[in-house]
């Protein structure tokens, strides 16, 4: 521990007699108890004499307590000394209790460097013990300080602490513990006292006067103050003031006087309420010069000693007033009108608060305020006319609520200046313009509008320019923007409009896109705040000759006939195909091509043995778009009761494929051509699966009519050029008919109109019905990958394959999806999903697609929406759609549910789903979104196609499926066409297209 010397000094009063004399008895006595927090020393006082105690400690450490066994009480001398490294306190005890006793100091917690140091002193006066007392703290030495005595005689204490100490001159040692010094000096007169000791390093010293038994010191002089002590005050105001006397045994108060170096008697003011120690003072009418007034308050018992309050006079402040800005106005019923208050002499500043009265109106029939602050508040009138048509506007000084202003307002009948803008809402492509018109209401100037884009005065070439006439001609930048309409005659006359802007160049194969995601990712007027029952809707409804099972298809900006046009393509199986004019509500038709001519007809539904197809069979599938040549690929079927070996008693059964140019639907690249393989038979195979497009092929499938007759799945190649056949495949195998003479071999590919889909190196999958399987020739209830050449490159089947098949329960009711590879993980990153009637949906990897295992399913995961074990009619009838990390279901008799998939893993539970059930045939969800913003999930809802009902159109929040943004109606004007079966729908540039019997329904966002 550091060496810690602590020094105490006795001087001993001498010459006083022994009843005046304080002596030492013994030497002092010292110990210490280094690491702990307790350290004592015992002593065997006698009874009545007085102890003097030095506690030092490590700094830092909480001192709690002094004591000793018999229970003397302990009283601090002075304060506690630190000097950063090591801490003292002093104590006394008088009158101890005598006999042994071991006297202890305490810490809080454990200290590594103490002592305690006990002196016993005989004749200390019991009833003033310590007459003056010292603390001081230095570096480096001496350690020194002066103290001054009263009375001759007196004890003088000192205690010391420090590296070294040494004795000084005229002092006498009593103890040498621990290398540390304990001396005495008896000083034989009153004054001060200089105590001064070489030291080596910091130091504390604590030094007290006692006074000896039998001296009485002199009483403490008399001490006067006065509260308070200074002031300012108004004239004619009043304060009391307060004496106190210190040291007065008397008791007997002060006497009052005033004066001032500008005043006398009353012009200083006056005195009342006067008692010895306190008195009202009231100040006088006028202020003096100077305007200090002096308040004494002096002693009785000794006039010599007085104390002061210096008051300073002035005149009361102005008052405060009001006054509000206009102080009348006329303001019409329902128009607002600005108010400003201004407040004088208001020291405090606070402003008023703001009230509405009226003789003829109370509360809301006198109007309302708003933007209230402390100096403006903005009024608006009562939409009707109070009687009287009188509104006090009143603002009250909070301050001062005496002080109150008003403004008088007429509230009057009147006509407010208005602007509309029409459309105010509008969605074009980046080459269409779009005419806005604004209506002024109420404008005796005329003065017409001014127009902006996105706050830009006339816009500008980003997001858009309009001209004086409201003409908006879009930017570059595609989103959406806000055309504005601004009266010229008054600025805060606003009106706006919402114009989105899209770069989407078109919706050319089924389900957006050739993976078959189902997305849109470049719609921006569609978004969950636009897509409600008030803004959206039903827009127009166009007949055609058939019922439409392919989806519309979409190409922006297109020049037909020389004026560039959206155009939106219809096939019918009535054997025809449309161009319209996407957005005109007169149903403008740009050209229509029917396949049909004398001795050539749709293929009536009986002829196929089923029903599924009612009341005829032309074109089924959905079509694709060529962009790059400007051609739409169709697939039509015909009987036909001319041409070579065709007649009416043995008619002809045809697919053709036709190749037709997108702004005629002329016939293109030598076509038709008909489809013809070895084995196939045209009347029982259906050809339901939509087309895909992929480096110059189309990639044509088929599957059965109700499974009905000998059939097989098919998938045939031809040149989108020369329209040459490329290759054949097919899913079972035509030559040896092993599962059903009845049927073939079956494994159909029908996909309920889901096409092939493609992944990026141009592989083809296709998904399979039921019929026999091997995994060689024979791929029935199955995924398979083909090559560009048709090869089979893998598969999948699942292990309950059989099942399915005995169960018509089989994968060939849906197609499959290629994913992104965001989705994906390190080990599988290229991932794709395939369903079907079972119910489940399938995570696949595209590279090891599991092929067939009897054990397990050799897939990367599964998600059960809900297993369909033994109904042909249940599980999915379309496929999922995804989008931003979700895939989107619906199967027979279920709600639209969303399932989050990341990392290689798709969640086996929904995180969301409708609160609606889709019943017959389920549904093939599709997604609009900005990117991955606004996302929406739209659903044809064809329940009531069994029973000729319109078909339902019902949007959902992407992000959660429950929130319902709006569902059309079953009836009415804002009904859709009559359904028709497996029915999806197109978005494109603010609009969603839905097929169904002899029309086609736009719905769209509603303009006004």
């Amino acid at each position: 521990m550091k060496r810690v010397l602590l020094v105490m000094a006795l001087s001993l009063a001498a010459s006083f007699g022994l009843q005046a004399q304080i002596a030492t008895v013994s030497t002092t006595k010292a110990s210490s108890n280094n690491g702990s927090a307790q350290w004592s020393v015992a002593v065997t006082p006698v009874a009545g004499d007085t102890l003097l105690v030095g506690c030092n400690f490590d700094a830092g450490i909480r001192f709690s307590a002094i004591s000793d066994t018999v229970g003397d009480s302990f009283a601090q001398i002075g304060t506690e000394a630190d000097t950063g490294d090591f801490s003292s306190r002093a104590y006394i005890a008088t009158n101890v209790k005598g006999g042994p006793t071991t006297v202890q100091c305490t810490t809080a917690s454990v200290t590594q460097g103490n002592e305690i140091y006990v002196t016993e002193l005989k004749g200390v006066n019991l009833a003033h013990p310590i007459d003056t007392q010292i603390v001081a703290v230095g570096y480096p030495g001496p350690a020194k300080a002066t103290l001054t005595t009263t009375a001759a005689g007196e004890f003088v204490w000192a205690f010391i602490q420090s590296g070294q100490v040494t004795n000084a001159s005229g002092w006498t040692s009593l103890s040498s513990y621990d290398g540390n010094l304990v001396t005495s000096r008896t000083p034989t007169t009153a004054g001060a006292v200089s105590l001064s000791f070489p030291a080596t390093m910091s130091w504390t010293l604590i030094t007290a006067a006692l006074v000896p038994g039998g001296v009485s010191l002199p009483p403490p002089p008399i001490s006067v103050s006065v509260a308070p002590i200074s002031t300012s005050m108004q004239v004619n105001q009043f304060l009391t003031f307060t004496a106190t006397v210190q040291n007065d045994s008397q008791n007997k108060g002060v006497t009052w006087a005033l004066s001032g170096a500008g005043c006398s008697g009353a012009t200083c003011g006056s005195l009342s309420n006067v008692t010895a120690t306190s008195v009202t003072y009231t100040a006088p009418a006028s202020v003096p010069s100077p305007a200090t007034v002096t308040l004494t308050a002096t002693s009785v018992t000794d006039t010599t000693k007085s104390a002061n309050a210096s008051i300073t006079l002035a005149l009361p402040p102005p008052p405060i007033s009001v006054s509000v800005s206009p102080v009348s106005t006329s303001v019409q019923a329902g128009q607002s009108s600005p108010f400003t208050a201004t407040v004088q002499n208001d020291s405090q500043n606070k402003g008023v608060t703001w009230s509405l009265s009226g003789a003829g109106c109370s509360g809301a029939t006198c109007g309302s305020l708003s933007s209230v602050t402390a100096t403006s508040a903005s009024y608006t009138a009562p939409a009707s006319v109070p009687s009287p048509a009188t509104v006090t506007l009143t603002a009250t000084s909070v301050s001062d609520t005496t002080k109150s202003a008003g403004a008088a307002i007429t509230v009057t009948l009147g006509t407010t200046l208005t602007v509309t803008v029409s459309p105010k809402r509008a969605a074009v492509t980046m080459s269409q313009s779009e005419q806005f018109a604004a209506t002024v209401n109420n404008d005796p100037q005329n003065g017409g509008v001014s127009w902006s884009v996105d706050g830009i005065n006339g816009g500008n070439t980003t997001s858009g320019t309009i001209s004086s006439a409201g003409l908006f001609t879009p930017g570059t930048q595609p989103g959406v923007h806000t055309v504005a309409a601004t009266s010229n005659s008054k600025s805060s006359a606003i009106a706006s409009a919402m114009i989105a802007v899209t770069d989407l160049t078109g919706v050319f194969t089924y389900h957006n896109d050739t993976a078959r995601t189902g997305q849109n990712l470049q719609e921006y007027a569609l978004t969950p705040a636009t897509v409600n029952s008030s803004t959206f809707g039903v827009l127009f409804s166009c007949p055609v000759d058939g019922y439409i099972y392919a989806s519309p298809l979409y190409v922006a900006n297109f020049n037909v006939g020389g004026q560039t046009r959206n155009v939106v393509f219809i096939a019918t199986e009535h054997d025809s195909v449309y161009a319209f004019d996407a957005d005109s509500p007169g149903c403008i038709q740009l050209w229509k091509d029917s396949f049909l001519s004398s001795g050539v007809a749709t293929v009536p539904s009986s002829d196929t043995g089923t029903g599924d197809l009612d009341p005829e069979i032309g074109i089924t599938s959905t079509p694709v778009i060529d962009r790059s040549t400007n051609t739409i690929y169709v697939m039509a079927k015909t009987k036909e009761t001319v041409g070579s070996g065709c007649s009416t008693g043995n008619p002809c059964y045809v697919h053709r494929l036709h190749a037709l140019d997108l702004s005629t639907g002329v016939e293109k690249f030598g076509g038709p051509v008909v489809v013809a393989a070895p084995n196939f038979v045209p009347l029982y195979h259906l050809q339901r699966p939509a087309l895909l497009l992929s480096n110059g092929t189309i990639y044509i499938g088929f599957g059965s009519h109700g499974d009905n007759n000998v059939y097989q799945g098919w998938l045939v190649a031809y040149s989108a050029t020369s329209l040459a056949q490329q290759w054949i495949w097919h899913a079972t195998d035509p030559t040896n008919q092993t599962n059903n003479s009845n049927h073939g071999n079956e494994g159909a590919i029908w996909g309920s109109g889901n096409g092939p889909a493609l992944d990026a190196s141009g592989n083809i999958y296709v998904e399979t019905g039921n019929g026999t399987f091997d995994g060689t020739n024979n791929y029935s209830d199955s995924v398979i990958k083909l090559s560009p050449t048709g090869t089979v490159l893998d598969y999948f089947t699942p292990l309950d394959q059989l099942v399915m098949q005995q169960d018509d329960i089989d994968l060939g009711s849906s197609g499959p999806i290629i994913l992104p590879d965001a989705v994906g993980s390190t080990t599988n990153p290229h991932l794709m999903i395939a369903t079907g009637k079972v119910g489940v949906v399938y995570l696949l990897d595209q590279t090891n697609m599991g092929k067939y295992n009897t054990a397990a399913n050799q897939d990367v995961g599964e998600a059960s929406v809900g297993f369909n074990l033994g109904n042909g009619d249940g599980g999915f009838y379309g496929q999922p759609a995804y989008w931003n990390g979700n895939i989107y279901t619906v199967i027979v008799g279920d709600s639209l549910r969303q399932y989050p998939i990341s990392n290689g893993s798709i969640s086996t539970v929904s995180i969301s789903s409708s609160n609606n059930l889709f019943s017959f045939r389920g549904a093939t969800p599709a997604v609009s979104a900005n990117s991955t913003t606004n996302g929406i999930v739209w659903v044809a809802d064809i329940a009531s196609y069994q029973n000729n009902g319109a078909v339902i159109l019902d949007a959902y929040d992407a992000t959660n499926v429950s929130t319902l943004l709006y569902s059309s109606p079953s009836s009415g004007p804002g009904a859709a066409t009559i359904a028709s079966k497996f029915t999806v729908p197109t978005v494109a540039n603010g609009k969603v297209y839905v097929g169904g019997q002899l029309a086609f329904t736009v719905f769209g966002l509603l303009p006004n």
